[in-house]
């Protein structure tokens, strides 16, 4: 008898496909974002939420909250640079799980710096691929593409970022 699995045999399971925890994150910062884009109900209990249904690693649940506490406070500077790459496609106007495709990608990769653009294009890709319509896979790509070529504008999130920890820090010492 030959033990050897045989490859045409449907069986036969492939082997399972994990995600990392930086995906694992992604994929909860995007539910969280978007429930509070359409319901309006508060992000960081959402996320609670979503930590103690899913209970991600570690690593996972810490990176879902600096996602969805950055993407959350920065949305408006996030959006304006969106509409500046997307004029024909007015913010309000996008699906709205596009919108925070964008939103979480271009947090990484302009203000909060901890992921390569072309990592956090090709996540925001892949969850494209995962959750929103048909076209939208390409059309992120190609929004996030443009902005990340523009240093100044990539720059200017940058500088929100810095002026946001200057004020904290401020706020704190009074």
């Amino acid at each position: 008898m030959n033990d050897t699995p045989n490859p045409n045999d449907s069986t036969t399971d492939p082997e399972p496909r994990y995600a990392s925890d930086s995906t694992i994150a992604r994929q909860i910062a995007l539910q969280t974002l978007y429930e509070f884009d359409i319901a309006g109900h508060n992000p960081l209990e959402v996320l609670a939420r979503h930590l103690r249904m899913q209970e991600p690693p570690p690593r996972a649940a810490r990176m879902a909250q600096t996602l969805v506490r950055g993407v959350h406070a920065f949305r408006a500077q996030l959006d304006h640079v969106v509409e500046q790459r997307a004029e024909e496609f007015p913010i309000d106007l996008l699906a709205v799980i596009d919108r925070n495709i964008l939103r979480l990608a271009l947090y990484e990769f302009a203000v909060w710096r901890a992921t390569p653009v072309g990592v956090a294009i090709d996540e925001a890709v892949e969850l494209a691929k995962d959750f929103a319509a048909e076209g939208a896979p390409s059309f992120i790509n190609g929004v996030l593409r443009s902005i990340a070529l523009d240093d100044a504008l990539v720059e200017s999130l940058h500088q929100d970022d810095s002026q946001e920890a200057e004020d904290e820090v401020r706020h704190e010492d009074t």
